[in-house]
């Protein structure tokens, strides 16, 4: 490839920047003002209308960012879009010129701009907050509340718009993944549902039937039934009629299962409530739900349901058909709950990792328990159906499971932010 010179270049550059009408955005850097680069440097010294890599920043606005040596290092970089820190690193920097904050340009620190852009630690990455995994998807939730949803879109069957038609925007502030579809809850409790709405056999109504109203406090999507809690913490569903929600308000928490739901009330009693007919779907998920109180979280599996103790032991019941329920670790401490498909993951204090059920190389054993992550500082957890994720302290996600480019692997491992 022929060797380009730094006049050509920003030459180049500035041509783009003039036809385009490319504008960056005003200097961050905290000191205020707008670098014109020291003295001892010419600007624009050829009088062209072309600022040079030798001719450091001549800020004039009119040829571009683009075409400056913003940070006057005497290299035409990305990280020249107008910094006037002189500092040529992109942190605080629009990097890429776009006017928009995004990964590959590090946190600015400028909430104006979008938080949901910032990466914080400046390391390419975006941060997460929390995380939920479904069926042949994911979905995550940044600090900003904005929706980021991997996996199944290729337009086969299974392919409902689980993630091509999550919301865009800001200002989330809960998402969840269930099967076929998926939910998410808003600043002001407004609840927006989005995947199979599409009259197939997987549609059952848990996307349209979402409420209209504000004001929830929760929400939660299963298989084929949604769930959430209003204002005063009475339950509500929709979807599938697959029986009565428990009478009354103040309840804390609520989950989604396949056929079922689950709440936890303000004393830590759990009450369930869906298939209970002895049919195929019954699992015993309703009827073995524990009487006791005192429980401190409380998660929903497709066909099983675990609960915390107010110590920090695990209470599993319902589909025990590969351990996803008796296997169960013994002891105290766990601090965070999640029931996927035929697997159970809990997070204890330190924020590792403890995953139990299909394991065994088995129909149904695709690594989701085996190749959990190890170490500590894991913050939150998520079982989906074949796979499971993770976010650790600084924000990042892993996902383990299911990588075989078999009919269930839609990338649900491989696609992760």
């Amino acid at each position: 490839m022929p060797r380009t010179s730094h006049l050509h270049w920003a030459r180049h550059l500035a041509l783009l920047a003039l036809l385009t009408t490319t504008a960056c955005l005003p200097s961050e850097d905290k000191g205020g003002g707008v670098d014109t680069g020291p003295d001892d440097l010419p600007v624009d010294a050829d009088a062209d209308g072309v600022v040079e890599a030798d001719d450091c920043d001549d800020g004039d606005a009119s040829l571009g960012a683009v075409a400056e040596d913003g940070d006057c290092d005497g290299t035409l970089t990305a990280d020249d879009c107008d910094d006037a820190d002189g500092a040529s690193t992109a942190v605080a920097e629009d990097g890429d010129c776009d006017g928009v904050l995004t990964a590959d340009d590090c946190d600015d620190g400028d909430a104006s701009l979008g938080a949901e852009a910032d990466d914080t630690d400046c390391d390419g990455v975006l941060n997460f907050v929390s995380i939920s995994a479904g069926l042949y998807h994911s979905c995550a939730l940044d600090a900003a509340g904005a929706i980021t949803c991997w996996g199944i879109d290729d337009g086969s069957d299974q392919d409902h718009g689980q993630v091509a038609d999550a919301p865009e925007g800001a200002g989330h502030t809960e998402v969840t993944a269930g099967a076929v579809h998926s939910c998410a809850l808003d600043a002001v409790g407004a609840i927006t549902c989005w995947g199979a709405d599409d009259g197939s056999n997987d549609d059952a109504g848990q996307v349209v039937g979402a409420p209209t109203t504000s004001g929830h406090i929760a929400v939660a999507a299963g298989g084929y039934i949604s769930c959430a809690l209003d204002g005063t913490g009475a339950v509500g569903c929709w979807g599938l009629e697959v029986g009565a929600t428990p009478a009354g308000a103040g309840f804390v928490a609520v989950h989604a299962g396949y056929v079922h739901g689950c709440a936890l009330g303000p004393a830590g009693g759990l009450a369930c409530w869906g298939v209970d007919d002895g049919g195929w779907f019954d699992f015993d998920q309703v009827a073995d739900t524990p009487t006791t109180s005192g429980h401190a979280a409380l998660a929903a599996g497709y066909f099983h349901n675990c609960a915390l103790t107010g110590t920090g032991g695990i209470d599993c019941w319902g589909r025990d058909s590969a351990g996803e329920s008796s296997g169960a670790p013994t002891g105290t401490g766990h601090v965070d709950i999640s029931a996927g498909g035929s697997h159970s993951c809990a997070l204890d204090a330190a924020g590792a990792i403890v995953c139990w059920g299909a394991d065994d190389g088995e129909d149904g054993d695709y690594g989701q328990v085996t190749g959990a992550r190890t170490g500590l500082g894991y913050v939150d957890i998520s079982a989906g159906a074949y796979h499971s994720c993770a976010i650790d302290d600084a924000g990042h996600i892993g996902c383990w499971g299911i990588d075989d480019d078999s009919e269930y692997d839609h990338g649900q491992v491989t696609d992760a932010p």
